[in-house]
């Protein structure tokens, strides 16, 4: 079984975070190969990269790190990926199969989250959940609702930057009101102490590089008094999303035939 990994540009971050999946399938005992492109590379250089992999019959699965959006065209990028190896559920076709509730790849962060729901016996139904996540690429708020119920309140984040202080107050009103807040934006700590209702779950999903440093989205040392419960990043959600990812991953070897059942 293989992973295939595409990374463009020098993000810290997203190096960090595909490292960490490289590791991992060496320890599942998977294959993992990576190609890895300059800022610079230009449109057809990212296309040729995702094609290879895609037309690969040793590669089964394919991840592209979403920090890929800060340098391309990711609609582009994504539809020459072969739905077949989206193992992390992000082109037309995983997204369409959600909606449609047939089975296909979903977000593994969002699968991910879920599991860590249910070892810890949190319970979703009925809750009020605020995802603060970017709705594309890959769809995670729409991943982490189909997964978790439908939860009542739903939100999109745009890209980190966009957003002005009134668009921030709105968030941090609609999250002070949540059971449940689900960071998935990728600017840190974006997520306060004064954004969280007392005895509310927290999770951080998001991943940011500064100073050299991996961060999530949550203040966690203020947020963790406040919370009743708080899933940190780095090591939260992120190891459970890059096992989802092998699963996926063993999915869709087993789908090619590549490996028995």
């Amino acid at each position: 079984m293989t992973l295939g990994t595409v990374v463009v540009g020098d993000d810290p971050a997203s190096r960090s975070y595909v490292a960490f999946k490289h590791r991992a399938a060496a320890q599942a005992g998977m294959r993992a190969v990576g190609v890895t492109l300059a800022e610079t590379a230009s449109h057809a250089e990212v296309d040729d990269a995702i094609e290879r992999l895609g037309a690969d019959p040793s590669v089964h699965g394919v991840f592209l790190p979403v920090l890929l959006h800060g340098y391309l065209d990711v609609d582009a990028a994504l539809a020459r990926l072969d739905p077949a190896k989206d193992i992390d559920g992000m082109t037309a076709t995983s997204l369409g199969r959600l909606a449609l509730g047939a089975p296909g790849h979903v977000r593994c962060t969002a699968l991910g989250i879920v599991r860590l729901f249910e070892r810890h016996g949190v319970a979703t139904a009925g809750s009020h959940v605020v995802i603060l996540g970017r709705l594309w690429p890959g769809g995670c708020p729409l991943g982490a609702a189909a997964v978790l119920g439908e939860p009542r309140c739903r939100r999109h984040l745009g890209r980190p930057g966009l957003a002005d202080r009134e668009a921030l107050a709105d968030l941090a009103e609609l999250c002070r009101q949540a059971d449940m807040v689900v960071s998935d934006v990728s600017r840190p700590h974006l997520v306060t102490a004064d954004w969280v209702r007392p005895g509310a779950t927290v999770v951080d999903a998001g991943v940011s590089s500064v100073d050299d440093h991996i961060v999530g989205d949550v203040d966690f040392a203020a947020v963790q008094a406040v919370a009743g419960a708080i899933c940190p990043n780095p090591g939260g959600a992120g190891p459970m999303t890059v096992a989802r990812l092998l699963q996926a991953t063993l999915a869709a070897a087993r789908a090619s035939g590549a490996v028995k059942r």
